[in-house]
């Protein structure tokens, strides 16, 4: 399924997080409820994805369980005949897809936790005041702009977002930006922990 076994690519990142949600919810019958979706550091951008992800099948799919598609290669038709040989791992563009019509169910979640997010990758090298990074192309986990594009409408559970005010890896002003997106939308909510010093590495 994938370009190349020893390369790590955004895709296989969201194929990762996708094959775990559906196996504790079909193979092991996990209360969709009881599911806390987790994200540190660029791991929240496979939970930023899957979150998207869930917004956009809740109206159309009881069981729990997304089916993959095109979301992975975007419109491009040509990024699916990509062979093994690849040795470079091509971005995923980010692909909005509205809702045609008002929602008529809610995910299933216990919640999301965002732990020292970022918006994106290159806006992590580049900066976060540049906007629209990805029109550009290149850019990999596009947090900002899912975050953007969730219907919160269906997105009717607690995130938490958790970031270090003086984090040298993953600014602050990551976190602290993607809080002001959702609030946005959702006017208020579960209240944020930013953390006055240096959030660790655990050993």
């Amino acid at each position: 399924k994938y370009a190349s076994n020893d390369i790590p690519l955004e895709e296989q990142c969201y194929r990762d997080v996708l094959d775990c949600y559906n196996f504790l919810i079909k193979q092991k019958d996990v209360p969709p409820q009881n599911v806390i979706l987790y994200g540190k550091g660029l791991g929240s951008g496979p939970v930023c994805w899957l979150a998207h992800k869930l917004c956009q099948e809740a109206n159309n799919d009881a069981s729990n369980t997304i089916q993959l598609d095109d979301t992975f290669t975007g419109s491009n038709s040509n990024a699916k005949k990509k062979t093994v040989k690849q040795r470079i791992a091509t971005p995923v563009p980010f692909k909005s897809k509205k809702p045609t019509e008002s929602p008529s169910s809610t995910v299933q979640l216990g919640g999301i936790i965002l732990h020292s997010a970022c918006l994106s990758i290159l806006r992590l090298k580049l900066g976060t005041r540049l906007s629209r990074l990805t029109s550009l192309g290149g850019d990999v986990f596009c947090n900002l702009e899912r975050m953007e594009d969730m219907n919160l409408d269906v997105l009717k559970l607690p995130i938490y977002f958790i970031h270090g005010k003086m984090d040298e890896v993953i600014p602050f002003t990551h976190g602290k930006a993607l809080y002001k997106v959702l609030m946005a939308k959702r006017k208020k909510g579960f209240p944020p922990f930013w953390a006055d010093g240096k959030l660790l590495m655990a050993p």
